[in-house]
């Protein structure tokens, strides 16, 4: 571990992240601004900020983490900090990226409300004062650009188009939480919140403001302030195809963590159709046996398959009080009625037609949603 604080400057020089809260409860705001190659904005936002906070008479800090720009970023931060002591350096040496610059910045963050800001002039700090202001009231206090009163400003119709699309398929994913600017990288979110969250937090990818409302519960209250989003006067913006996959990934593993059991249980359900089909197949074409007969032994084997796996894995961790037998008893049962619903689709698919596979593979899809509605709320059900 390679840390240490340089006192004449106010620079706090990381090689590895480390928890470091303040124990010291101070009753200010913290802004968090991390930067990585913005030596042409990040003198102009820092003075915008302080001359609005001054005569707001905010009590604040900020602090800038870097993640070591080679464009001399950290160099003019250390000149500022040298004249005002609430102007912080982090300078972050590993371990990079916008979502961990941001959790360093908590974690060394002096006051108990966080907010989190870009460095590039894109975000109005004029609204700072009126989210503060809010502080008692909510947990998070999101700058939005999507209710009444905000906007994209001069901002190019691919960033709108962009970030829309990507609240829309956030939303699924926020359970009860309303708010209409989840992709906002402009907010401010209470110190105790975040301390309570923080071990749920994956903090990867751009979308911190994302990762907390994931990890927060549905009780969580959140204020949406409106600005208008600014043109960037100088460098250049970090959206990219990269960023746009790490986003989708994130929002990958989020339905997996929120949707566990139906994914596992659909996935031994796509294991137990190869099963099915697979034995189908071998069964009418090397055997010769009816469609019938075929259907119901492939469907009987695939139920033995399910079984062994759902019980297992997908429900493992469930606590049913039922014996293995009760069990297995109560899922054949169960995927024996599918089972009426498999044979009785696939041979209408039959009569009208279809491939004998394709009418079985619709019969297995209908009987599915019977079998984890069943299986999920009586088979397995946690006692």
């Amino acid at each position: 571990m390679s840390y240490f604080m340089d006192g004449a400057v106010n620079t706090i020089h990381l090689k590895e992240r480390r928890n470091t809260f303040s124990k010291e409860k101070v009753r200010m705001l913290s802004i968090i601004l991390p930067t990585y190659n913005e030596a042409q904005n990040i003198k102009k936002t820092i003075s915008s900020l302080v001359n609005v906070l001054d005569e707001a008479k905010v009590p604040f800090e900020i602090l800038v983490a870097d993640d070591n720009s080679p464009d001399g970023t950290k160099n003019i931060v250390e000149k500022l900090s040298a004249k005002d002591k609430r102007i912080r350096l982090l300078v972050r040496y590993a371990d990079k990226g916008l979502s961990k610059a941001i959790v360093d910045g908590f974690e060394h963050a002096k006051g108990n409300f966080f907010l989190v800001m870009d460095a590039d002039g894109q975000h109005d700090e004029t609204i700072i004062p009126r989210m503060f202001a809010e502080k008692e009231m909510y947990d998070i206090v999101v700058g939005s650009r999507y209710v009444k009163g905000g906007g994209f400003g001069s901002a190019p119709l691919y960033r709108l188009f962009v970030s829309r699309i990507a609240s829309y398929l956030a939303f699924p994913l926020l359970g009860r939480k309303k708010i209409q600017d989840p992709m906002s990288g402009f907010f401010m979110v209470k110190k105790s919140l975040y301390e309570k969250v923080k071990k749920k937090i994956n903090a990867s990818g751009y979308k911190i403001l994302l990762e907390l409302l994931f990890a927060a519960d549905d009780k969580v209250r959140i204020k949406e302030v409106p600005f208008h989003f600014k043109k960037r006067e100088q460098g250049e913006s970090k959206l990219g195809t990269k960023v746009i996959l790490e986003y989708l990934l994130v929002l990958f593993k989020q339905g997996i963590k929120q949707h566990s059991t139906l994914l596992k249980f659909l996935f031994v359900g796509a294991l137990g159709t190869i099963v099915n089909l697979g034995l189908m197949f071998f069964f009418v074409e090397t055997q010769h046996f009816s469609y019938l007969l075929s259907s119901v032994l492939a469907v009987e084997v695939s139920i033995l398959h399910n079984f062994f796996w759902n019980n297992h894995w997908t429900f493992a961790q469930r606590r049913t009080g039922k014996t293995l037998f009760v069990r297995l008893l109560r899922f054949n049962g169960v995927s024996l009625c599918s089972l009426l619903v498999n044979v009785g689709v696939f041979f209408l698919f039959l009569k009208l037609g279809t491939w004998y596979l394709l009418a079985q593979f619709f019969g297995i899809i209908l009987a599915f949603f019977v079998n984890y509605v069943v299986n999920n709320y009586w088979v397995f059900k946690n006692e």
